[in-house]
């Protein structure tokens, strides 16, 4: 079962300028819509369309026989206590529901946003900070309220495959927290949820892993599982469609298809839908779900990284462009440049740089890395460059935590163990707000404090953070010359003296899966 969900246009925040364009007649996305069975939009865009919008989207829904899903809050909040957090706002679902119905739409999924997780995980900001039976207690008000006039409205679960190690909580708790959600629910509404689907955190630690232990235990309660494909923050269209293209035949190959599949956005890019043959438009990646998969290995010896690209049948795909980088394994530590390239946010007011260490990191282990400075720059505007020359260049950070870095020759020392965590943030940078930046920090990064942090430049407007550029700690990375695949779909490029470890990538094509591979020196 196919689900599609873009980010309807809202006023600074982004979204689709062509949303609307998806629910005309001829729209360019014949093939992409006849495969799609669920288009799900978000409460948002439930309650504050015009009627004349709604009334367009739901009659070329029903035309084009696709059902209608709705994701919602379904918690209920109050001052201090779950107001502002994700997933409440249930207490508005019955209207949203009746407005669908009076405008010809047809409800036929409830999706909600994340209860579990929110509700008795998150310990942020006015968390709810319930039990799972009483979370269940406080959703079941609201999904009840609905059924009483929707009773045939099928109702199921998004919850995040979330990096969990500096929140207290193993992954292996965190499942078994969503397990006893699962049995909550259908213990209070007296029926099984009708799905699960995982919201995956991209930059989790093997969240193939992850993503493998929570499909067996949805498949152990006997309920569809869905996977949720997509980018995540990426800075341009092209960007956020070659990863979610790349992490869809990665998860499929790995952990093996779902019951669902639901293709969706809640980033400002991609911001185009339409054509689906333009590879920058997110209906392609319906498309190219139904390309051939393919099949890339790699090695790396004798002074070359070497390897072939097949078709899942194992035809040669000749002619391909193979993208490869390594890193140096147990190399001494040296100064490098590491650099991200993107576009600010719509709505940006401030930004600043940040520091964290085993936390919002993708891993947490022991860390000892050297800071030299940290630059952004911006069209139109003078490079600012942030240094460590002395104790008072700390003035310009907040250092929450009880772990605070020195300054030595010149350079910001930061030393954690496993156990411990940093988080710095700067005062707001002098730069400009809008158009292209370039964050670049310089920094020497032992092998052993790899994934263990990450450098960050995030973007705020007055109320909350609007995206963020985020540098993970690690060894320098060597890009090397595109090789291309011959007849045979073999391919073969030469590497430096050493021992190292390579990832290699094929982008794919309309008619053929990308494909990646990894392999290291013996």
């Amino acid at each position: 079962m196919i689900w599609f969900c873009a980010l309807d246009p809202r006023p600074g925040y982004g979204g689709a300028p062509g949303y609307m364009d998806l629910f005309n007649p001829d729209a360019a996305w014949k093939n992409a819509a006849g495969h799609v069975d669920v288009f799900k939009i978000y409460p948002q865009w439930s309650g504050n369309a015009s009627d004349a919008q709604l009334k367009v989207q739901f009659a070329d829904l029903k035309r084009r026989h696709i059902a209608l899903a709705l994701e919602f809050g379904v918690l209920t909040g109050k001052p201090g206590r779950g107001q502002g957090v994700e997933g409440q706002g249930g207490q508005s679902l019955l209207a949203k529901a009746r407005r669908i119905r009076d405008l010809g739409g047809e409800l036929k999924y409830v999706a909600f946003d994340e209860p579990v997780f929110f509700g008795t995980v998150y310990t942020g900001k006015n968390a709810f900070a319930l039990t799972v039976d009483e979370m269940v207690q406080n959703a079941a008000t609201n999904i009840k309220a609905l059924w009483s006039e929707f009773p045939d409205v099928q109702v199921g679960d998004i919850e995040p495959l979330a990096r969990t190690e500096a929140k207290g909580m193993s992954r292996k708790e965190l499942i078994q927290r969503y397990a006893d959600g699962l049995d909550a629910f259908q213990r209070v509404l007296g029926k099984p949820l009708a799905f699960f689907h995982a919201d995956i955190d991209w930059g989790a630690n093997d969240y193939l892993g992850y993503l493998g232990a929570v499909r067996n235990m949805v498949k152990a309660h006997h309920l569809p599982f869905g996977v949720i494909y997509n980018g995540q923050g990426e800075s341009s269209n092209a960007a956020w469609l070659a990863a979610a293209r790349r992490r869809t035949a990665e998860c499929e190959q790995t952990v093996g298809t779902p019951d669902m599949i639901i293709f969706q956005s809640w980033n400002p890019f991609p911001n185009k839908l339409l054509p689906e043959t333009d590879r920058d438009a997110l209906t392609s990646l319906i498309d190219n779900y139904f390309a051939m998969p393919t099949r890339l290995t790699a090695a790396v010896g004798a002074g070359n990284l070497s390897g072939r690209l097949v078709t899942r049948k194992g035809e040669a795909v000749g002619g391909a462009a193979i993208e490869c980088a390594i890193k140096a394994i147990a190399a001494p530590p040296s100064l490098a440049t590491y650099t991200y390239t993107g576009e600010i946010p719509e709505g940006t007011k401030s930004a600043v740089l940040g520091i964290r260490v085993n936390t919002e990191s993708p891993a947490v282990g022991d860390c000892d890395v050297r800071v030299t400075d940290m630059r952004v720059e911006t069209d139109g505007g003078a490079p600012c460059t942030v240094t460590f020359a002395n104790l008072s260049d700390l003035t310009n950070w907040s250092t929450p935590s009880l772990n605070a870095p020195s300054i030595e020759n010149g350079e910001l020392h930061i030393v954690a163990s496993r156990s411990s965590h940093l988080l710095m943030n700067s005062k707001p940078l002098a730069i400009t707000l809008a158009g292209p930046v370039r964050f670049s920090v310089r920094a020497t990064i032992p092998t052993a404090s790899a994934q263990s942090g990450a450098f960050t430049l995030m973007f705020l407007n007055d109320k909350k953070e609007l995206g963020r550029a985020s540098i993970p700690f690690d060894v320098p990375t060597i890009t090397l010359p595109p090789a291309l695949t011959d007849t045979r779909g073999r391919w073969r490029v030469p590497i430096p003296a050493g021992a190292y470890k390579a990832h290699c990538t094929y982008d794919g094509t309309p008619n053929l899966w990308p494909a990646e591979a990894s392999a290291a020196s013996e």
